[in-house]
């Protein structure tokens, strides 16, 4: 469990560690700096994670690694492991980022909130400082 918890305070986790993927969410921290180091990375790299705003904006407006946009909320664990910048732009109020009746889909949710479905509502996430 601490594991996960170190994970979800960078702003993303992996659901299934076989898989490579992980589940994206709003970082604890404005920014981190991790030092990769072999066989993570060919040589030792850093991954700075960085996330402006993040104590009173607690939703995500979109993110970028090393400059390229992330349209769906999971990040590919080659897209980090060499190192680089994760960005999150956060918002005070929901944004449509990570969002969207696809993405939850995706996830295996239903949505619509008719009989035997669920109804995806976001909550607004309290950092606890």
């Amino acid at each position: 469990m601490s594991a996960w918890f170190i994970f979800s305070a960078l702003g993303f986790y992996p659901v299934n560690p076989v898989s490579g993927q992980y589940v994206v969410g709003s970082p604890f921290f404005e920014k981190v700096t991790l030092t990769l180091h072999p066989p993570a990375a060919s040589s030792p790299a850093t991954l700075t994670i960085r996330a402006p705003g993040v104590r009173t904006k607690p939703y995500i407006k979109s993110l970028t690694i090393n400059g390229v946009p992330v349209v769906s909320p999971t990040i590919a664990h080659a897209q980090i492991a060499h190192g680089g910048e994760v960005v999150f732009e956060m918002s005070d109020t929901v944004e449509a980022w990570g969002n969207t009746e696809e993405v939850v889909k995706e996830f295996g949710v239903s949505v619509g909130g008719g009989e035997g479905e669920a109804s995806v509502k976001p909550s607004r996430r309290t950092h606890g400082w």
